[in-house]
């Protein structure tokens, strides 16, 4: 496996970097656009299939659970979003509740001149992931780098998420 190095390394509490980038729809302008809103910032493998959102760990069922939580997704794929165009296809499959929701909670944004993955020292090597962590003050909270196949838990990045929300509350209530 190449190794990666990162000279502008994120350190956890800091704030994150803004970016603009393209999505299906419309640019977006990170994290301005997420007001209070927590962000979870995830790679996209190149091996992209259609049905890749409903295979991560039934992402799209958790959709729901990722809106009560106050949190956003966005997947970045390093080449022309145009190549993912298959995402739409999964999209006109679920029902119109959860399309309505997906089109809120999930983006997926391009990045094809890697400089939002340099920016935040995400691992866009076919066979890593990396997942950014963005509290709702626009902080960097956590990230997580690791194999694709286990990437796809967003069960498992939800309760890092849930830990996260729950010591911040914690931390208020002192």
């Amino acid at each position: 496996m190449k190794e990666q190095y990162c000279d502008n390394l994120l350190a956890i509490g800091e704030p994150a970097p803004c970016f603009n980038a393209e999505s299906f729809s419309k640019t977006i302008r990170c994290p301005d656009d997420y007001n209070e809103a927590w962000i979870i910032l995830f790679t996209l493998p190149k091996d992209f299939i259609s049905d890749i959102l409903d295979e991560s760990s039934g992402l799209l069922s958790q959709l729901g659970e990722f809106k009560s939580m106050n949190t956003r997704l966005i997947g970045l794929c390093s080449a022309s979003i145009y190549m993912y165009l298959s995402c739409i296809r999964v999209r006109k499959q679920m029902t119109e509740t959860i399309r309505n929701n997906c089109d809120e909670i999930v983006s997926v944004i391009e990045d094809a001149d890697r400089k939002i993955a340099d920016r935040y020292c995400l691992n866009l090597d076919e066979k890593l992931g990396s997942v950014v962590l963005i509290d709702s003050e626009r902080r960097i909270r956590g990230q997580l780098n690791y194999k694709n196949s286990t990437w796809r838990n967003f069960r498992e990045i939800k309760h890092v998420l849930h830990a996260l929300q729950i010591s911040d509350e914690e931390a208020r209530s002192f």
